[in-house]
Parts: C-alpha cells; sequence; structure tokens
C-alpha cells in the first residue's frame, strides 16, 4: 500500500496538471464563481453579476475614467430604455451607481437635451442646465466659427428623425448648445461632415476624452486552444452532449454541437499562474470555448491599471447557470482594511453589505401578479421565473435592492378604469390585463432605511401594498422589523402609463373621495395632496366640488364654500 501511494506522488510530480485525474486537482482549481481565485500577488473575483449578462445585449461596455482611475460598467436596465452605469474601483468594487438614458460622451459628461451631468468625474448626480441653446440662424459662419476654436470640447448629434443636428460645446466649466437645420449636410464627431460655408482655419478636435473604452482582447494569446497563450485549457471533464437548434441543423442533419462540461483553466498574468475551473465547451472538431470575453485598456493606458476584465455569458453555449455569469475582475491584491467602515458616507462597504430580509406583497391579484426580478446595488440580481405573489419569498441574505421589477396583473378588466396613486405619482394601468413595471429606490432613502434596521440585528420585510379606496388604489412600500416601520417615500415608477385624461365628473368624485381619506387618514395627506395637485395641472378646477383649489406659488390653497380667500393646505391639514 505504501508503495502505492508513493509511486502516485512520484506520477504527480512527473505529469502535467492537465492529466492528472485525481480528486486533488479539483482543489487547485477553484470553482471561478463561488470563490475567490488567488496567486501570490494577485486575485480573481466576480465584480457584477446576473441576468444582465445572460446574452450579449444586456451588457454594454466597459469604460475607464481617466480623470479619477475608476472604471464605469454599462448594463441595460430590464423593460427600459435606460442604462445602469456601475463605478467601480481598480479593486472591483461597487463605490457609486447611476441610471440614466443620455448619452456618454468621451469627456466624462451625460449629455440630455435641457441638462448635463457630470457624476462620472464629480459623482455629483444633479442636472446642470447648459448657459444657452441656440439657433444656429442667429450665428454667422464667422461666429460660429470663434464659438468653435474656443470650445474644449465639441460634439455633434443628430436627431432620430433627421431633422436636427446639435452641437454641443464645452467652454471653460459650462456647456452651450447650437441647434442647427441647415449648417450641416452630415457630421461626425471630427468634424469631417462641415458644410462648405464653414471654414475651419487651425481648428482641430481638442484632445479632452477622459471615457476610454476598454477592448475586446482577440489575439491569440487568449486562445483557450492555444498551449502556449496566456489562457488555456488544462483539462476538460465532459458532462454531456449539447444540441444544436432546429434552425442550425447542418446538411447532415446533424444534432449534435458538441459536449459542455467543466474546463480547468490557467491565466498567466505578470508571470503568475491563476487556476480556476467553470463551464466549458468541445465542438465535434476539439476545439474548446470557455464561453469567456476578455476586455482590457487600449495599449497606451495600459500602465494605469494593472489587471484584466472578463465576462462570462451565454454567447458561446447555453449550459452557463445563472450564478456563473457576470464580470470578473483580475487585480493586484490589496490589504483588507484594518476596520469595517462605519461612515455612510463612505458607500464601498455599504454596497457589499447583505442583510436578512424578503419581499412581501399585499393588495394584489395574487394567482396571475407575479415578481421577476431584484437587482441590488452590489451589482448582483436575482431572477424569479414565474413566482407568483401568492408565494412567500425566501428570507435570506441579501444586499439593499437598487430595482425591484414585478407584474401587476387585474383581477378584472375594467379595473384598468382606476385611478393609481404611487408616492407622488398619478396614472392609470395602459393594458386590460396588467403591466409589468418596474421600481427604481432612492439611493440615499433605502440605503439609510437598511441601516437604521442593521443596528436591531432583526429580519426586514420590505412590503408593497396595494389599498383600494372607492375609485382609485394606493400604492405604497415601507420596511418593517416587527413594531419598527420605515415608509418608502421617494422611489419611482417606471413603465406605468401616467397620463391621466381629466374628466369633469371623474375629479369631483375622486377628488371628494381622497379628501374624506385624508380626513380619516394621516396618510391620506399625501394621497389627497397628490390629487390634488394633479387635477390642478390636468383640468380647470376652479368649480365647486364643496371647495376650490388653486395652484399659487407651488402651495396648494383651499377655499372652502362660504369662505372669501383660500388657505394653504397644510395649515388646514397640519401637514410637514
Amino acid at each position: 500500500m505504501i508503495l502505492i501511494k508513493n509511486k502516485l506522488k512520484l506520477i504527480s510530480a512527473i505529469l502535467p496538471l492537465g492529466m492528472i485525474s485525481n480528486p486533488a486537482v479539483s482543489e487547485v482549481y477553484p470553482t471561478l464563481s463561488e470563490n475567490i481565485v488567488e496567486s501570490n500577488s494577485y486575485q480573481i473575483h466576480k465584480a457584477l453579476g446576473g441576468s444582465a449578462f445572460n446574452s450579449p445585449g444586456f451588457f454594454e461596455n466597459i469604460f475607464f475614467i481617466a480623470a479619477n482611475d475608476q472604471f464605469l460598467i454599462k448594463t441595460e436596465v430590464m423593460y427600459s430604455d435606460q442604462y445602469d452605469f456601475w463605478k467601480m474601483d481598480k479593486k472591483g468594487q461597487v463605490i457609486d451607481t447611476f441610471v440614466s438614458s443620455d448619452t456618454l460622451h468621451v469627456s466624462g459628461y451625460f449629455l440630455g437635451k435641457d441638462y448635463y451631468i457630470d457624476w462620472p468625474l464629480t459623482g455629483n448626480k444633479s442636472k446642470h442646465l447648459y448657459s444657452q441653446i441656440i439657433d444656429d440662424q442667429q450665428l454667422s459662419n464667422k461666429e460660429f466659427e470663434h464659438l468653435l476654436n474656443k470650445a474644449d470640447v465639441v460634439k455633434f448629434e443628430k436627431y432620430s428623425d433627421l431633422s436636427m443636428v446639435r452641437c454641443y460645446l464645452k467652454i471653460g466649466q459650462s456647456w452651450l448648445v447650437i441647434e442647427s437645420k441647415k449648417r450641416f449636410n452630415s457630421f461626425s464627431n471630427d468634424l469631417s461632415g462641415l458644410n462648405k460655408g464653414v471654414i475651419l482655419k487651425g481648428f482641430t478636435k481638442p484632445k479632452a476624452d477622459q471615457i476610454i473604452s476598454l477592448e475586446e482582447v482577440t489575439l491569440k494569446q487568449y486562445n483557450v486552444n492555444n498551449p502556449n497563450s496566456l489562457f488555456k485549457i488544462e483539462k476538460f471533464i465532459k458532462k454531456g452532449r449539447q444540441r444544436k437548434s432546429f434552425f442550425s441543423l447542418d446538411i447532415n442533419n446533424n444534432m449534435w454541437q458538441g459536449d459542455y462540461g467543466l474546463g480547468h483553466y490557467q491565466i498567466t498574468h505578470q508571470k503568475e499562474l491563476l487556476n480556476f475551473k467553470s463551464v466549458g465547451y468541445r465542438n465535434l472538431r476539439g476545439n474548446y470555448s470557455s464561453g469567456l470575453h476578455f476586455y482590457t485598456l487600449p495599449e497606451a493606458y495600459q500602465y494605469r491599471f494593472d489587471g484584466l476584465f472578463f465576462k462570462q455569458s451565454t454567447r458561446a453555449f447555453n449550459k452557463v447557470k445563472e450564478n456563473q455569469q457576470g464580470l470578473y475582475l483580475l487585480t493586484k491584491k490589496e490589504p483588507a482594511p484594518e476596520q469595517p467602515l462605519k461612515n455612510q458616507a463612505a458607500k464601498t462597504l455599504i454596497y457589499q453589505q447583505t442583510f436578512d430580509w424578503q419581499p412581501s406583497f399585499s393588495g394584489f391579484y395574487p394567482e396571475k401578479s407575479e415578481l421577476r426580478q431584484i437587482r441590488y446595488f452590489n451589482g448582483q440580481d436575482e431572477i424569479f421565473e414565474q413566482h407568483a405573489l401568492l408565494n412567500p419569498v425566501a428570507l435570506t441574505q441579501r444586499a439593499i435592492p437598487k430595482e425591484i421589477s414585478f407584474y401587476h396583473a387585474l383581477s378584472e378588466p375594467n379595473d384598468r378604469d382606476d385611478l393609481y396613486l404611487f408616492n407622488n405619482q398619478l396614472f392609470s394601468w395602459p393594458d386590460i390585463y396588467g403591466v409589468l413595471f418596474t421600481v427604481f429606490f432612492d439611493e440615499q432613502e433605502i440605503v439609510d432605511a437598511f441601516q437604521q434596521f442593521a443596528s436591531k440585528n432583526m429580519p426586514i420585510t420590505l412590503e408593497f401594498n396595494i389599498e383600494k379606496l372607492d375609485q382609485f388604489k394606493l400604492f405604497s412600500m415601507q420596511l418593517s422589523s416587527g413594531e419598527m416601520q420605515f415608509p418608502i417615500k421617494y422611489a419611482k415608477l417606471r413603465n406605468a402609463n401616467k397620463r391621466y385624461n381629466s374628466n369633469e365628473n371623474r375629479d369631483q368624485k375622486v377628488l371628494k373621495d381622497t379628501f374624506e381619506y385624508a380626513m380619516k387618514n394621516q396618510q391620506g395627506v399625501d394621497v389627497f395632496l397628490t390629487v390634488s395637485l394633479s387635477l390642478v395641472k390636468n383640468s380647470d378646477n376652479t368649480k365647486r366640488f364643496g371647495f376650490q383649489l388653486a395652484d399659487h406659488t407651488s402651495k396648494l390653497l383651499i377655499r372652502w364654500i362660504g369662505q372669501k380667500k383660500f388657505k394653504p393646505a397644510k395649515s388646514i391639514f397640519n401637514h410637514y
């Protein structure tokens, strides 16, 4: 027996790891999605994960912010035309997030229609108005040329309907916009499309790029089939056969696309080896694919970052599980902080914190309404396929929620005629069966709420409620734990039809109902003010509904029958 063991040790010392079949090999190759992979000086960990990486469409890009040595990861917001931007430090820790549908310019600014935002550079999420929006008919060619030459940054953008070209100019610390219908026949950001009428003597495009896109590595040095590459396969364990789809059968009607299984991979970085195992695929010709796609900075910027991003997705094959998908970062090890961060302003740790909590739903049509997805501030998410709200969601460790998507079915078709209230929003359902919508939490509010509950060391429930109140339904949310409650007031609802068509008889009934509700229920004060302000903006409510309304200097005023003067609503309801 001793002799056999010694022979095995001798064989292990001689043969390369890819040819060893004993179980000890698995310990040398930790599972990528479940472990931090380490060498002496470097490590690999999952930076972001979840459904944003289950197809090439959801993951958009990785940017390097040259001004502050940080990264931006851009992913699509599901069921929306917006994008999530995840700001990371060089260690791969999420330090801030932002949602936007505006154009992110290489100068580091989001450029909207009426405003710009400098969050990538400063962390400030406020909207700043353009200093001017100018019709170019007011400018001579000489004046326009002067502004172009004066600008630090220039960007041209054509409207989707081709009716207008906008020229964004950053001059000093502010931006101005020039709108044109005739000055440009075509354009590009290198100014090659300016009309002949504009002479740009000595003008060159400013070199002001602060947002640098990482490039996907397609070089042979990251070819898994090349034994001399920086990324290669050491061992493959077949798990089964993978079928082709019906529409991709070859001329011989071959149903098999290849084998799927578990690949044992090795990355060489700065002469150090990092081993891990993850899903793998082998086609009928014997070539391997890992489903991993590598991203690095352009060569001119590589001295700024000693590391490598790579993505695990289903692009190569369909056997990748949800928890395996994501964006991974190979980076230099950093010493752990001596003490946990306690300051709420230091968000790096807060984004990584988890709490025992679960969502709950009441007042919905439970058999048909479904929870679809929760996305978290740490970049992870959960997908709930056909999870009826009738069934409770498990209480478990979760990060702070960033977005929650769910489908609200209607119990009866005529429910779509009801008025719905969600915090300060007024809307009605656009669909006869229901609607899929997403709640976007206010970052400061939801972080503060969870932090307050954290000190109690008790399980938390995030409650979603619908309360039927005659002709309207009231949505509300709150965190609760035992007798402690924290109302959520600043979340935003998207994908709901907020177009409310005013009708005098209906307005009168709704206003009367909400007013009576407000007199009986303190929560009803918010409801009444929301409805009242919405109706003031949507119809001429100068007729007597039992009282009159007026919108004066952004304050809601009420006048009772028989009174000569309006009074502020807040004085009547003792609100705020």
